[in-house]
């Protein structure tokens, strides 16, 4: 790894890790302060205002009467898909993509460093990045929740859930990273970096909306990160989880050998 170009990206960087860490943190806040362990009926209430189709498309239900239960279904059920996958998008162009499309990537490549050694730190940066900002909001749930609902937190539940939110995003950077590097024009590995994950987003809400569009939970990624398998908990999200990781892992390797080896015209 180039550590120079790490701290290098780090420093261009980390004003859009911060104020993605704060919206997320502010939404938590938000749900959190919802959350009536004496009258949880009065939030279901609200929700009825609602269409159930919406409910149903982004993933706002209530699994049980716990907090954990009703942060797993309110805040881990959009908020936790939305936010991340911006971020992921933006920042795998960013580190490959624009690189490549403004020139700078032509500075790079004229340093002593190896071009595996370049695009191997910049998807190191991508999965750092991405499990500190899902790490930060992990923390920041736990000690707001211990403090306003004390002993009411299931923390193991709890990790399980943010656990389960970085390994769905390590998946989908993996695949984002790999457009980035696979392409030399903005329009192609931006576009692609922006239609897959973004697909994934909307037929992941269609197949919820009713029976008529369930089929295309086969065709999202995010069909693997089903938090309501968690309460109770099956074991069949630890298979979820181990085919994310692997989609992953391939993808990454898959950006990092095409990059390494792709002629470049700079």
């Amino acid at each position: 790894m180039n550590k120079a170009l790490y701290v290098m990206n780090l420093k261009a960087r980390y004003k859009i890790w911060i104020i993605f860490a704060l919206i997320m943190a502010f939404y938590k806040l938000t749900i959190i302060t919802m959350y009536d362990p004496d009258d949880i009926e009065a939030v279901e209430e609200l929700m009825r205002m609602f269409p159930d189709e919406l409910l149903q498309a982004i993933s706002f239900v209530i699994f049980d009467a716990t907090l954990t239960g009703f942060i797993g279904g309110y805040y881990y059920g959009f908020i936790i898909i939305l936010f991340p996958m911006i971020f992921t998008i933006m920042l795998s162009f960013g580190l490959v993509g624009k690189y490549v499309d403004d020139g700078s990537m032509a500075y790079l490549l004229a340093t002593p460093h190896p071009r595996r050694r370049i695009i191997t730190t910049q998807a190191v940066f991508l999965v750092v990045s991405l499990f500190t900002l899902l790490a930060f909001n992990t923390l920041y749930g736990i000690v707001l929740m211990s403090a306003t609902f004390p002993g009411e937190l299931d923390i193991g539940k709890y990790l399980l859930l943010n656990l389960g939110a970085f390994i769905l995003f390590f998946s989908v950077s993996g695949i984002t990273f790999f457009f980035s590097s696979a392409f030399s024009e903005a329009r192609q590995s931006l576009g692609l970096a922006i239609a897959f994950p973004v697909g994934f987003f909307v037929l992941d809400m269609l197949a919820g909306v009713g029976d008529t569009f369930a089929f295309l939970r086969f065709f999202t990624l995010f069909t693997l990160y089903d938090n309501a398998k968690l309460f109770p908990l099956e074991n069949i999200v630890w298979l979820h989880y181990l085919v994310l990781v692997v989609i992953g892992i391939f993808f990454y390797l898959a950006g990092i050998t095409i990059f390494s080896k792709k002629s470049l015209t700079l």
